[in-house]
Formats: structure tokens, sequence, C-alpha cells
């Protein structure tokens, strides 16, 4: 345009991915991400680049994207924007940190150090079971080989719950949980 010339009116408020960011101090990223989310179509283009009428865009740069919640059984903190993951890492880390001055979280290693001993003192007593039985009770061999089978039998079924215990402690380790088990 010449000197001098008066501009299109029409044009003045269609503008380029690059301009509504530097006027809303945003990022062209950020500013190209609500642009593709809105729906909005460009209004034309200028200098190959397309444009958008800024009363149409304007609603959306400012909408907070989908509400995002951690609730939700396919939430990723990953996902999140930069900032908004830090704070909702800090977050988590406070509330570890107050739930276990309360006494209602504990860290795994010390889970699993009073998981250990409670079992070592569990399978110390099984083991000697059948013997005191036999000795001080004059439990008869059949009797006794009966304690033994189910002495067995729960041992296994309490190191089967013990090694799934450990997964979803493993699990919990790697993505943080509520203490359950399940995901925080």
């Amino acid at each position: 345009m010449a000197y001098g010339e008066v501009a299109n009116t029409a044009d003045a408020y269609k503008w380029s991915i690059r301009k509504i960011a530097e006027a809303f101090k945003m990022g062209r990223d950020t500013v190209s991400k609500k642009i593709a989310l809105s729906g909005v179509l460009p209004s034309g283009s200028k200098n190959g680049h397309p444009v958008y009428a800024i009363h149409e865009i304007a609603p959306f740069l400012f909408k907070e994207d989908d509400a995002i919640n951690p609730g939700d059984e396919d939430f990723d903190p990953e996902k999140l924007p930069t900032k908004e993951r830090k704070e909702w890492y800090e977050g988590t880390l406070k509330r570890d940190e107050v739930l276990q001055i309360q006494g209602t979280l504990v860290k795994a290693e010390e889970s699993r150090a009073e998981m250990a001993e409670m079992v070592k003192t569990l399978v110390s007593a099984f083991a000697c079971l059948p013997d005191d039985l036999e000795r001080i009770c004059n439990l008869d061999g059949r009797g006794v080989e009966h304690v033994q089978q189910v002495i067995d039998s729960v041992r296994n079924k309490a190191a089967d719950k013990l090694d799934e215990l450990d997964v979803r402690i493993c699990d919990c380790d790697k993505a943080g949980c509520n203490g359950t088990g399940e995901s925080a």
C-alpha cells in the first residue's frame, strides 16, 4: 500500500497468527493450538499466510482448554502444559509430605521392610507348628501331615498375594499413587 492510501477497514481486524500472538502476549504455538481447537476458519490470507477475523477468534483465545480432571482414568500429567505439569507435581509432593506427617502414607521401602518382618514372624511360627502339635498335643502322624498341608497351602497363597502387592507397590513407585495401589 502506498503512502497516503486509506486502508480497507474490513482488513484492519483480520490478523495473522503472529500478530494475534504479539497483541495478546501469547506464543504462536499456543495461538495456533487454540485456533485449531476453535474450529474457526481463516477469513482470508495476506502474503500467503492465513488471517483470522479477530472478533471470531478472540473468544477462543481466553477460553480454558477442556477441563482436565486428575480423577479421570486416562489422566496423564505429562500431557499438561509445562507450568501446570510442574504445579501438579509440586502439589502431589506437598500432599504426600502431609500424608506422611499424618502417618497415613509410608514410603514403599518402609512398607516392604515391615511386610518382610511380619512374613518372617509368620513363617517361623508356621515352621514350628507341626512339631509343637505333635510333641505337646500328641497329634498323630496323619494329623501332623494334614496340618503341614494346610500350612503349605496358606504359605503359597500368602506368597502369591505378596507378589501382587509388591507389583502394585512397584507400580506406585513409578507412577505415584494414593497409598491404596491405585493411581492418585
